[in-house]
């Protein structure tokens, strides 16, 4: 037997302690080619299909042009920025990009205040989850939706997770949304941090100085939405606008805009509110109707004792 062959009969790509050649034999492994590799050895990613980066990939964007829908990939703690329009573009397939739990605040997704940070288009993108990842930086200039929202993420017409980030110091310079825009979209978006992001309002256009749903659903869990600006429009940490809306352990503070510093729900959405703390935002706490599902502090003053315990009221 020569080297080659021990070599093809040894070979284990997906390192389960058993030969792959045996596997294929017994039609556990697919090998649909006949060149004795399994299947799953050869899809991007290698055998435990997870598409590594910087490891395997250099970049973000090469690491999603190689996935198939419904990979993953993922971060090593590191700075990731790029040259275009955007670090990142989704299309024509679902993702999932993740950092290490232990690493939210050191995987950065920096737009390095030139262009947007991640961008996700269309319904074959539904199911794309951001997870354990910091984006920051990023900014969009224009008058046009495409141009001018959703700085951090901007996504349309596609169902998306956000789950353990944090969204910070973004700038949607003319148009809204600074931390995120999702338009037509779904959003699911749980634990993740939301802060001092800013959106700017062009003359006709939407605003939002964290987040903005349009057209669309939003849920919300466990989120922290502070230090956010809509400058001259409404909704400073989250702005629902003709969609449906549901905010759910959340704490929005120390936001602000000129209508509904807090939060804004346009006339058009459906919204409920449940143990919620809405507190010391400047332009008002809660502009727009609303089921209260009960549980929520919502207050001018976030340091307000009205039983004199000593303990604010969102607090006690």
């Amino acid at each position: 037997v020569t080297v080659n062959n021990w070599q093809i009969l040894a070979a284990d790509c997906n390192e389960d302690c058993l030969a792959d050649h045996l596997q294929i034999l017994d039609g556990t492994l697919a090998d649909t080619d006949g060149n004795g590799v399994p299947d799953i050895c050869e899809q991007p990613g290698g055998g435990d299909g997870i598409l590594d980066v910087p490891s395997e990939y250099a970049t973000i964007q090469e690491a999603i042009d190689a996935a198939n829908s419904g990979q993953t990939i993922l971060l090593q703690p590191g700075t990731y920025t790029a040259t275009g329009d955007q670090v990142a573009l989704i299309e024509g397939k679902n993702v999932v990009i993740e950092g290490l739990a232990d690493s939210v605040a050191t995987t950065l997704i920096d737009g390095e205040s030139s262009r947007r940070c991640i961008r996700i288009r269309g319904a074959a993108a539904d199911g794309t989850t951001l997870r354990n990842l910091t984006i920051a930086n990023g900014r969009t200039v224009g008058a046009t939706d495409e141009s001018g929202t959703g700085a951090g993420i901007f996504a349309t017409n596609a169902e998306v997770t956000v789950d353990s980030c944090q969204i910070r110091d973004n700038d949607a310079d003319t148009h809204g949304g600074g931390a995120a825009f999702f338009l037509g979209s779904r959003v699911t978006m749980v634990g993740t941090d939301v802060r001092d992001n800013r959106g700017d309002l062009l003359a006709g256009g939407h605003n939002g100085g964290g987040v903005v749903v349009d057209g669309g659903e939003g849920f919300f869990t466990s989120c922290v939405f502070t230090g956010n600006e809509a400058l001259g429009g409404q909704g400073g940490g989250l702005a629902i606008w003709a969609s449906v809306g549901t905010v759910e352990s959340c704490s929005v503070r120390l936001n602000a805009a000129n209508d509904g510093g807090g939060l804004f729900i346009q006339s058009a959405s459906t919204a409920t509110i449940s143990a919620t703390t809405v507190c010391s935002n400047a332009g008002g706490q809660v502009s727009g109707d609303y089921s209260d599902l009960g549980g929520n502090c919502i207050t001018d003053d976030c340091d307000t004792d009205t039983d004199g315990d000593g303990i604010a009221d969102c607090n006690d």
